[in-house]
């Protein structure tokens, strides 16, 4: 096929590791292209230059290159401490897949068909991980850094960190691609600005161990880095393989057949779509026996790699390996350790053992690394173990402090307030609310256990405001954008107690939400905690449309109306008798509006004996209800009777009225005996004669 390749759009379809069948992800190659060409058209003048060059260099260059070429690369692993934080064996583990598909050293090479064993190319392209970073500090070519985006990875990755990429191959590896991609590269030049070239890919598709798996997910980063240095799919330009107009596009390849592409991730050997054998074991490909570039793809891959469109010529200079360190293969240097850890849990008890786990990483022998751990206010405060147990008697956040050294150096690393040592005495009880009134929230001057916690991803999250609360003057809202996408802010409690015997509990909060469009991934989830933040249940979790408060899409500050807050009711799973617990609020951006917070409450429904028998009975309904609920009295016989109703503590009464009932059904309505109660837990109480019954009636917020 020999016509010019202008410019790509693709639909490039990866499996997803959980399911059992194949299936497909779309690329993020298409949407990362196509919107860095709309908002940067002058990057169109680039997409031209390379294929002028593209077109000069093959007029002159018909065989192969006389020498390896070496491409410095750097890999920065974004995780939360999960199996995304995957290991310096998985990443080494891939960069040994890349370089054997590119020098042609795959041991599959040789089960390449008959057909097109004698075009095999071979791109003489040789990886090597940085020695040395853009400082010059010494490197192993791997960075993790700490980040929830690694759940909407793309581009928002690079702004956090990116190596010079005219002197490294840049590879961002995160959980989850926002898009819904595997993988994504630029092509030379269309990458919106410098610091955006190169490659981002989830996780599960580095490598063939750890997190991913051999086969095609552990041929992805051949095929994107087939994509940055300019090769389109074997069918060329179209949105999708498959297609019977596929046979009229051109890839700029003359020695790979017009074809339709694989679909369905096939290996048909024997598949013919535009007249010919398509050589279907092709890197860029999307079949499940990739093992192969043509030589003529390999021209094309050197015409880009001697480019300066891009910069992907600058990346294999002399004087480039001298400053990044990969003149050769070898392990180079050792290098001072880089400090990492985590902790088994953030938020304690006072006595409760935390374990701390080192993480230190950029060296070859790990054994030989030593530790000095501070732990300010901790039970030891310095400790020289691995991976010590710390334990704190006092409540309050408390600092960490870790110090690695080796015979090459020592690097220390300290993060303030990383520990929270909760207090154990209960701030709320049953049919309290938390309204978010005080000027101080989340802080109550002379009340510590009264304390909440606000922990944020970013810069921003939870805050008090005075702007639209459901009650009251206040509330608590997260102003999201799509700025805020990615981010995680969570709202900790202090200690709930439930005193008694009861049948079931329920956490009742109101709140409101608006998407910005029908995409909106926002999401809220609320838990509980009785073990003190060492594991947590889910009581709530909504996202995108289901969370929305509002059907309307609000583009401008999302303020409720009183009808655009919600009140959720839901059941905590434990019964019996005291319980304590934490309550947590968690909210993750997904480029929606605005949400709002307003008045928690813990409610029961306690077991009280001799409720009904045949003679005489009460319920009260609805309940839980939002202000005046009706009492229902079965009575067997007419007569006087009393009704009371006290308040959760039974010292205040709010009701005590005599009255007469009938035999059978009496439908007592509360609003005519009583004001408007506020929201809390009451008991209601029916005497009559020598008999006492008691419900209990929540009024929710």
């Amino acid at each position: 096929m020999k016509k010019i390749f202008v410019a790509v759009f693709l639909v490039l379809p990866l499996f997803l590791k959980a399911q059992s069948q194949v299936v497909f992800r779309k690329c993020g190659t298409v949407e990362a292209v196509t919107k860095a060409l709309e908002e940067h058209p002058e990057l169109l003048r680039n997409v031209e230059q390379m294929d002028l060059e593209t077109k000069e260099y093959l007029m002159g260059h018909d065989k192969a290159l006389d020498s390896t070429l070496s491409i410095p690369v750097v890999f920065h692993v974004f995780h939360t401490y999960g199996p995304e934080r995957i290991s310096e064996a998985q990443i080494k583990d891939c960069i040994r897949i890349m370089n054997e598909d590119f020098l042609n050293r795959n041991a599959d090479s040789n089960l390449v068909s008959m057909a097109f064993r004698s075009i095999v190319g071979r791109p003489q392209i040789r990886f090597r991980l940085a020695k040395k970073s853009p400082t010059g500090r010494c490197t192993k070519g791997i960075n993790y850094l700490e980040s929830p985006l690694h759940t909407q990875g793309g581009e928002n990755l690079k702004s956090l960190i990116s190596w010079d990429t005219k002197r490294y191959l840049n590879i961002w590896v995160c959980s989850d691609i926002a898009s819904g991609a595997a993988a994504y590269a630029y092509y030379p030049g269309t990458a919106p600005s410098q610091n955006n070239e190169g490659i981002v890919s989830r996780d599960d598709y580095v490598g063939s161990i750890g997190t991913s798996s051999p086969g095609y997910s552990a041929r992805t980063l051949t095929h994107e880095i087939g994509h940055y240095f300019n090769l389109p799919h074997t069918w060329g330009n179209s949105n999708q393989p498959g297609l019977a107009s596929n046979c009229s596009i051109d890839d700029g390849v003359a020695d790979t057949p017009n074809c339709i592409g694989v679909t369905g991730a096939s290996c048909n050997l024997n598949q013919s779509t535009c007249g010919q054998l398509d050589n279907v074991e092709n890197h860029m490909e999307y079949s499940s026996c990739r093992r192969m570039f043509t030589q003529g793809q390999a021209t094309r891959m050197h015409a880009a790699i001697n480019s300066n469109v891009g910069f992907r010529r600058s990346l294999w200079q002399g004087s480039n390996l001298i400053f990044t360190g990969t003149t050769n293969d070898g392990p180079g240097p050792e290098c001072p350790p880089t400090p990492d850890f985590r902790a088994s849990i953030r938020r304690a008890c006072p006595g409760q053992s935390v374990t701390f786990t080192q993480l230190a990483y950029n060296v070859d022998n790990p054994n030989a690394i030593q530790f000095k751990w501070v732990f300010t206010g901790g039970n030891p405060e310095v400790s020289t173990a691995k991976n010590p147990v710390v334990t704190y008697s006092a409540p309050g956040s408390y600092p960490v402090k870790l110090v690695v050294s080796n015979s090459a150096g020592a690097d220390s690393v300290v993060r303030s307030n990383y520990l929270v040592i909760q207090p154990q005495d209960p701030a709320y009880q049953v049919g309290e609310t938390e309204g978010f009134e005080s000027t101080t929230f989340p802080v109550f001057p002379g009340q510590d256990s009264k304390n909440w916690e606000i922990q944020n991803s970013g810069s921003t999250g939870w805050t008090r405001s005075t702007s639209a609360p459901a009650t009251g003057s206040a509330c608590m809202r997260v102003v999201n954008g799509t700025s805020f996408t990615g981010n995680v802010t969570t709202l900790f409690s202090p200690v709930y107690q439930i005193s008694g015997l009861n049948t079931g509990a329920r956490v009742n909060f109101k709140y409101a939400f608006a998407r910005r469009n029908t995409s909106n991934t926002d999401r809220l989830q609320v838990s509980y905690s009785t073990n003190c933040g060492v594991s947590w249940t889910s009581l709530f979790n909504k996202s995108g449309a289901p969370l929305a408060t509002v059907s309307s899409l609000f583009t401008s500050l999302f303020l409720p109306s009183t009808a655009d807050w919600k009140q959720e009711s839901v059941v905590m799973n434990f019964l019996g008798t005291a319980q304590e617990f934490r309550l947590r609020f968690v909210f993750t951006g997904g480029g929606g509006n605005t949400i709002y917070l307003d008045d928690i409450m813990i409610s029961t429904v306690t077991s009280v004996s001799n409720l009904q028998d045949e003679d005489l009975g009460i319920s009260v309904f609805p309940n839980p209800s939002e202000g005046f609920a009706q009492v229902l009295i079965q009575s067997g016989d007419p007569g006087k009777t009393k009704l009371e109703i006290w308040d959760v503590t039974g010292r205040n009464c709010l009701l005590n009225e005599e009255l007469s009932v009938e035999g059978g059904t009496n439908l007592i309505s509360l609003d005519r005996y009583m004001d408007k109660p506020r929201p809390g837990s009451y008991w209601v109480r029916l005497r009559t004669g020598k008999r006492v019954m008691v419900r209990q009636w929540v009024v929710l917020p």
